[in-house]
């Protein structure tokens, strides 16, 4: 009954157009998983309408930071994952959602928390595993002349976010910032 109340209030989210893209990242995430472990068609397109309505970067989305790139990189990309048979039958959709995921994947693979940030680590591999998320979904998409690859992406995220990791990782196997930061960063890095 939860999963039905969360996914009708995403459902009603998704009609409004001014909202910024990593709320709209995280309605569609949450459609595509009510309609993975419920096999309703309905959440599909609702989940298909949201991505409808979501822009990458580069095409006026309203992204506000690199803090929102990396929370909806990682929505976007879990929901293609889920949503991927439906929306090969929707051709326009589905190029549509790998441009947005590769604008971002691009914007995350050249982008850099300034140092020191308040976030620490946690923020470096909350990037990381958002970029990896990037390169596994869309992992054929041919990047255009001068981009990088998602090839590129996956080795740059896999090896920074082990290297964070054992950053992070103390000898009695705390985690050095603190477990609220911990719980922030596996919330990426576990998807990945």
């Amino acid at each position: 009954r939860r999963l039905e109340r969360l996914a009708d209030t995403a459902a009603v989210r998704s009609t409004v157009r001014a909202r910024p893209a990593v709320d709209k990242a995280r309605d569609a995430k949450l459609l595509a998983f009510a309609y993975t472990l419920t096999g309703e068609r309905e959440y599909a397109e609702q989940a298909a309408t949201v991505l409808t309505r979501l822009r990458g970067p580069a095409q006026g989305g309203n992204w506000r930071s690199l803090d929102d790139m990396v929370q909806g990189a990682a929505d976007l990309a879990l929901s293609y994952d889920l949503l991927a048979p439906q929306l090969r039958a929707r051709e326009a959709l589905e190029a549509k959602t790998r441009l947005a995921l590769f604008e971002l994947g691009d914007e995350l693979y050249r982008s850099r928390y300034s140092w020191p940030s308040a976030g620490g680590h946690t923020r470096d591999i909350r990037q990381y595993a958002a970029l990896g998320l990037c390169a596994l979904s869309i992992s054929d998409y041919p990047p255009p002349p001068g981009k990088s690859c998602p090839t590129a992406w996956y080795r740059r995220a896999r090896e920074r976010l082990i290297e964070r990791l054992d950053e992070q990782t103390c000898r009695d196997g705390a985690y050095a910032e603190g477990p609220g930061r911990q719980l922030e960063a596996a919330q990426l890095y576990l998807s990945f």
